[in-house]
């Protein structure tokens, strides 16, 4: 049998801190073939969750839950990080804007409908063990569903907290989505 305490086995990676990017992308051969661009600092880490939509079963011949019982409808899959700095055209993209370049000043605006410019490609997380091996998660397609909260205080630097949720492609048919949790060998 072999040992699965973290740090034996080569498979167990515990996340760690790490960065969020756009535009990550992932070969054939499951290797990241491009990290994409970092975008905005982060305040305390961020937080990456994927679960399954799990429907269970009810039989009136038996009163517990058996192997089988379950049916996977749908799943769910978001990103989310305390950012404590944010460029004009992310912030566009986080609020379903867009961006003016006035004179003075960049102004962004409400948009009326989400367009293509609203939408991410390849967001990943890309964190590291202790040890320094890569912990990757990519999002094929997401979109900020969380728009920018911000809480101003007095001596205290803000961090709005962003959620980003990731989506399958236009027009699938699939019941699953484009998530991929990459384990570098």
């Amino acid at each position: 049998m072999a040992d699965t305490a973290v740090g034996k086995n080569t498979d167990v990676i515990p996340f760690g801190a790490g960065t969020f990017n756009y535009g990550a992308t992932i070969g054939t051969d499951g290797t990241l073939t491009s990290e994409g661009t970092v975008f905005g600092a982060t305040k305390g880490g961020g937080k990456v969750s994927i679960k399954p939509n799990l429907v269970p079963l009810d039989f009136d011949c038996r009163n517990v839950k058996a192997v089988g019982d379950y049916v996977k409808a749908g799943e769910e899959a978001t990103m989310e990080a305390p950012f404590t700095e944010l460029l004009a055209a992310d912030v566009a993209k986080y609020l379903i804007g867009t961006v003016t370049d006035k004179t003075t000043a960049k102004i962004v605006e409400s948009s009326e409908v989400v367009a293509d410019g609203h939408y991410i490609k390849g967001l990943a997380y890309i964190g590291r063990s202790a040890s320094g091996k890569k912990m990757i998660v990519v999002f094929d397609n997401a979109i900020c569903t969380s728009g920018i909260e911000l809480e101003g205080k007095k001596a205290e630097q803000g961090a709005p907290t962003v959620t980003f949720e990731c989506l399958a492609a236009a027009g699938t048919t699939e019941d699953k989505l484009p998530w991929h949790v990459i384990w570098p060998k």
